[in-house]
């Protein structure tokens, strides 16, 4: 679905299968507009991202701030 929008994205908002938000994240990113905001919710997940035993869910959405942190493309 998210190619067929219409370009550039001024505002993403993800909040869907935390698995995927590495996926959703590139999708999103070349297509956003100058000073667009990409908002992820649940990144803190209530702290099991620190937890040493993480889930599937949990171990995309510290891929996911990793992806966040190194991506040039990104100002934080």
């Amino acid at each position: 679905m998210i190619p067929d929008l219409p370009t550039p994205f001024d505002l993403v908002f993800i909040d869907a299968d935390k698995q995927n938000y590495p996926g959703y994240l590139e999708a999103v990113i070349g297509r956003m507009a100058r000073g667009g905001l990409i908002i992820a919710d649940n990144v803190l997940w209530s702290g099991k991202v620190l937890k040493t035993e993480k889930s599937e869910q949990t171990a995309a959405l510290m891929r996911y701030a990793s992806l966040v942190r190194n991506d040039e493309r990104l100002d934080r």
